[in-house]
């Protein structure tokens, strides 16, 4: 495991940001909803809050995905930004990705689970859609 402590520069969606104005990271194990479907433009606004620009963080990470992206569990100060999105519904877990989870995944479905009972975000939404579905969604015609 990888450790890097870098800058937020830019906030792109909810589950995924630069550091450094070049470097292109992608919260691990969470999938939030795309800016252009329902609930994206608040999972962004809950990430800009928890990154604001110009705070530190610290990247725990193994490799990068195919678009280069560092693949990630972000913490700023003593919070895991991956878990405390899952736990306000504001992602899912992104099960196609779930194993390459760096620890205890228990936390994440603990979380996950919470957040439904609690209604929090997506879990609120009436029709909601999994980002994954919404993007193949897009993809097909």
């Amino acid at each position: 495991m990888n450790e890097l402590k870098s800058t937020v520069a830019k906030i792109a969606d909810g589950d995924s940001f630069y550091v450094d104005d070049k470097t292109s990271v992608r919260l691990l194990g969470i999938d939030a909803p795309e800016l252009e479907q329902k609930g994206g433009r608040e999972s962004k606004a809950r990430l800009s809050e928890l990154l604001p620009i110009g705070s530190e963080v610290s990247l725990l990470y193994q490799h990068r995905d195919r678009y280069n992206r560092i693949l990630a569990i972000v913490f700023r100060a003593d919070v895991n930004v991956n878990l405390q999105m899952i736990l306000e519904g504001q992602a899912i877990i992104y099960w196609q990705y779930i194993n390459d989870w760096i620890g205890d995944r228990r936390i994440l479905f603990k979380a996950e689970k919470a957040a439904q009972r609690q209604k929090r975000g997506v879990w609120d939404m009436k029709d909601f859609i999994e980002p994954k579905i919404f993007r193949q969604s897009k993809h097909k015609t």
